[in-house]
């Protein structure tokens, strides 16, 4: 092992104070459950750790472990058949009183997002990582990243304005819209 690469056992012990939580808000907005985001982030950092000696130095540590959540999350979602379906919020009658209309109807159309595009978007706007760093910790081009994130605040957008008619809409439809035949 060479000098550019490798994380001591006290620099990932920072690693994880710093970055365990937003690694977990990535899982929980990919599957939508908070008691499986902290399983699958603890399994996370029990991978990082194991590979804490492989990790190459030239590379930031926060994506490096987003890299591995997303990836983690991937094969969980796959081997549980759930890349296309994903589970009803069953409890959420019971979790009511303490979350909001608007959160509940944002997360229902989260769910509507496929995992890819879903991840993109978390990553760029809520962890705030530019269109190469998502590039990167999906392991797709930047190119592609910026489709997804164009996708996935369209088909938002579509879901959400009929509810919330004060969002924004598209200049297309905007122009659509004051163009039309009146009467």
């Amino acid at each position: 092992m060479g000098a550019a690469s490798g994380l001591s056992t006290a620099e990932f012990d920072r690693a994880y104070s710093e970055y365990y939580p937003s690694v977990v808000r990535t899982i929980r907005a990919m599957v939508l459950d908070g008691p499986l985001a902290e399983e699958l982030g603890q399994e996370t950092f029990v991978r990082a750790y194991a590979a804490r000696q492989r990790y190459d130095r030239s590379l930031a540590v926060h994506p490096w472990l987003h890299a591995i959540a997303v990836n983690l999350v991937r094969s969980h979602l796959r081997r549980a058949r759930l890349l296309r379906f994903f589970p009803l919020l069953d409890s959420l009658a019971d979790d009511r009183s303490g979350v909001g209309r608007h959160d509940l109807d944002l997360t229902n159309a989260l769910r509507r997002l496929s995992p890819g595009d879903r991840s993109a978007l978390v990553l760029h706007y809520v962890h705030g990582f530019d269109y190469s760093e998502v590039g990167k910790i999906l392991n797709v081009p930047a190119g592609t990243v910026a489709s997804r994130i164009n996708r996935s605040r369209s088909r938002l957008r579509r879901l959400l304005e009929p509810d919330y008619p004060a969002l924004p809409l598209t200049t297309r439809l905007r122009r659509r819209h004051e163009n039309a035949p009146t009467g």
